[in-house]
């Protein structure tokens, strides 16, 4: 009895160890096989994680690392709570921890779980027993409560907050619109209003031009009517006609033939005694200037 073995009593689950064997081969042939030299970290303090794959592609379609084998993974910082994005090689995590970065002895960046931060009871986003460090953008909860991350609540606010912001904003610059709209009806108003006087003033300025022609040509067609009515009378006036000089010369012509009115009329109206003298001073004279008169 004692060398006889009840095999009945012996179960292997056949079924699990078939698929734990293969999953942990994979991971230590993943973990050798990983390259650690060229990883790194390409954002540090990362303000805001991703909620869904869409916006995780969204999110780092800008971000281009060094090699094409990396992948843009999401992992906590080994001493302080904030959460870095690296380049790094794909990896799967095993134990229910969060992801960390770390740098080892030969001062190379490595990809790890972070054993202080376990993440299988988390409120939000349990992680499960083996995960890909891929999909370290899904571990929500791992980075809000160890990674400085707001929580979605907190986002919640911020969004509310960002959104309240914004409304103000769109008031403030409708108000500065409409103050600049009613300026600018303003300086337009102005503007009328210059242009109305400047044309007014162009109006009153070629009116007044015109009238000051037109009385000036009254003025010269007056004048002219006046000289040519006066000329027109003169022309019927027989003393002060055309032949007026005529008539003068005529005038003058029977004075000179006019014995009492003629060249000697002086003489005739002068009085007797200058007559005389005249006479007698010129008949002295006159024996004076004749030459002696000899005698035989």
């Amino acid at each position: 009895m004692s060398g006889h073995v009840n095999t009945s009593m012996v179960r292997v689950n056949w079924k699990g160890v078939s698929i734990v064997i293969p999953l942990v081969w994979y991971t230590i042939a993943l973990t050798v096989s990983s390259p650690q030299l060229n990883q790194y970290i390409v954002q540090e303090n990362v303000t805001y994680i991703p909620i869904n794959h869409a916006e995780y592609m969204e999110i780092t379609k800008d971000i281009k690392c060094k090699d094409p084998n990396h992948i843009l993974t999401y992992v906590l910082d080994p001493v302080s709570n904030r959460t870095h994005l690296g380049c790094l090689y794909e990896k799967i995590l095993i134990g229910r921890y969060c992801p960390e970065f770390n740098i080892d002895e030969s001062n190379r960046t490595i990809l790890q779980p972070k054993y202080s931060a376990p993440c299988g009871n988390l409120d939000i986003t349990p992680c499960d027993f083996a995960y890909n460090s891929s999909e370290s953008f899904k571990l929500f909860g791992c980075f809000i409560v160890y990674g400085g991350i707001p929580s979605l609540m907190q986002r919640g606010q911020e969004v509310e907050n960002f959104k309240k912001e914004e409304l103000i904003l769109r008031k403030l610059i409708e108000s500065l619109k409409k103050t600049v709209e009613e300026r600018d009806e303003k300086i337009t108003n102005q503007y009328v209003v210059i242009g109305v006087v400047v044309t007014f003033l162009i109006l009153a300025f070629i009116l007044f031009h015109k009238y000051f022609m037109h009385k000036n040509r009254e003025n010269i067609a007056n004048y002219s009517g006046n000289q040519f009515k006066e000329r027109k009378r003169n022309e019927d006036d027989p003393l002060n006609g055309p032949f007026e000089n005529t008539r003068a010369k005529e005038e003058r012509q029977s004075n000179e033939n006019d014995p009492l009115n003629g060249p000697f009329e002086n003489i005739r109206t002068a009085p007797r005694s200058d007559i005389q003298n005249n006479v007698e001073i010129e008949g002295e004279n006159d024996l004076e200037d004749q030459p002696p008169i000899s005698v035989n």
